[in-house]
């Protein structure tokens, strides 16, 4: 762990003179109201007070007041509440959850920002007043779970609208085996767009002053602010985890400490077609914004658009090198830096599961769900292309190795891209049903690398 004096339970680095050098304010467009919206539903909870004193978050409350007027822009009705006890969160989250069952075109946000910790592999968000310093076990039983509580209730079926659920907060482990592992990979619910501040292995940073956002936060208040309510949703998250790593790396004092892109929040996306913020919303009209504070889109904006468009994933790396070299600098330079490095990283993967990269082979014949899943995963999606493996037949034991089936393949595929989940089933696989030690142990290896760390219960050798 990084020598910062932060515990051990995913506590924020407040570093004052950091963030106090850096200019956090600037003029942002609001568009026009649309069109009557879509009404959404919105719930945003922070929390500030913690125990012991020093692990409060100043942040918190402005974090709620800044992001909640963007929200009610879009058509949201907004529920905000700040250090209120774990049972009032759930009684909250019950209430979302029963507002998006009648109303399937309803779109939702779920946002919490506190902290945060991860025990046994599971992930939890930890309530106002807290006893950080509690042993994990015992803090856990009073956390509210991520996955049991937030996910499982907020879980939707396919349809025009998603749910956003953010989660600013670090995650660690509470017994971390080397100075690298935190954070626990974890699948996205269904119908559900997942933002997480930061990603594996990283902290969240925030200042130690209440009058300041956090740094996720301060950045998705900013996109919000200058998008139309028919922007995508997935564009918007796109964009904000761009301008955060930039932010981050841009403050010496967490460059020379935690090293480079300390913080880049991770995306996980489990949703069919492409949202907007409020469905059947019409983009503001031109001459409703100021146009000195406005930003118009650029050349490379749509080339941007057009790329991920494509389905091979070789010629969208390629037009996205020939968009940098004509725009190296800008926003949308750093977001075509980031695709390209995804992508990249699907040639390599692809190559190392021997999977076919033809879009037009892997999808004939297959249902559209998963044809969608499948491009998804052409672009660097690691869940899509674990969800596509989980539609495949296994292979039965005795039968064909596992590597020279489709399952396998995208199996494979999946944990290259870096999905420790799908890296730890294939160690299940190899060691239960193949019983090949030598490729268990690698890909345990690999799920680790990932930063997934299975339950204790069941991390053992044969």
């Amino acid at each position: 762990m990084a020598t910062d004096g932060a515990p051990r339970f995913g506590r924020r680095s407040l570093l004052r003179s950091a963030l106090a050098a850096l200019s956090l304010f600037v003029a942002w467009p609001h568009w026009a109201r649309a069109q009557s919206p879509r009404k959404g539903y919105a719930l945003l909870v922070g929390n500030t007070s913690y125990n012991p004193a020093e692990e409060n978050l100043p942040p918190a409350e402005k974090c709620l007041r800044d992001l909640e007027p963007q929200l009610k822009r879009f058509g949201f009705d907004v529920a905000t509440f700040h250090d209120i006890p774990a049972a009032q969160v759930q009684s909250e989250v019950a209430k979302l959850q029963r507002a998006v069952a009648s109303d399937p075109d309803m779109p939702a946000v779920f946002y919490f920002v506190g902290h945060g910790f991860q025990s046994n592999a599971e992930n939890f968000l930890v309530p106002a007043g807290s006893d950080l310093n509690a042993v994990p076990a015992q803090l856990s039983k009073t956390c509210i779970s991520l996955e049991r509580e937030i996910f499982s209730r907020l879980k939707r079926p396919v349809g025009p609208a998603a749910t956003v659920i953010m989660v600013d907060a670090c995650r660690t482990p509470d017994r971390p085996r080397s100075p690298g592992e935190g954070y626990n990979q974890t699948l996205p619910p269904e119908g559900c767009h997942v933002a997480f501040a930061t990603g594996p292995g990283k902290r969240a940073f925030a200042p130690n002053d209440p009058q300041r956002d956090t740094l996720f936060a301060e950045v998705l208040v900013a996109e919000l602010a200058s998008s139309p309510p028919d922007r995508s949703i997935l564009l918007t998250l796109e964009s904000v985890r761009a301008k955060v790593a930039n932010r981050v790396n841009a403050i010496p004092t967490i460059v020379r400490v935690f090293g480079p892109n300390a913080q880049q929040p991770e995306l996980a996306s489990n949703v069919t077609g492409d949202p907007p913020w409020a469905p059947g919303a019409a983009s503001a009209p031109a001459s409703a914004t100021p146009a000195a504070s406005a930003t118009p889109p650029t050349a490379a904006s749509g080339e941007l658009a057009a790329v991920r468009a494509i389905d091979s994933p070789e010629e969208a790396a390629n037009r996205l090198r020939a968009l940098l070299q004509k725009t190296p600098d800008g926003d949308d330079a750093d977001i075509a830096r980031l695709r390209l490095k995804e992508l990249e990283t699907v040639l390599s993967a692809a190559r190392t599961a021997r999977l076919d990269l033809d879009a037009s082979r892997l999808t004939a014949n297959q249902p559209p769900r998963v044809v969608e899943d499948m491009r998804r995963a052409l672009q660097g999606d690691k869940y899509a292309a674990l969800r596509v493996a989980e539609t495949l037949p296994q292979p039965s034991a005795g039968g064909e190795l596992i590597e020279r089936t489709d399952y396998g393949r995208w199996m494979i595929f999946a944990a290259h891209l870096g999905n420790g989940i799908a890296a730890y089933r294939l160690s299940l696989y190899f060691r239960n049903v193949d019983r090949r030690d030598a490729e268990a142990s690698r890909y345990l290896a690999l799920a680790r690398a990932n930063q997934y760390t299975p339950p204790r219960q069941l991390d053992s050798g044969r």
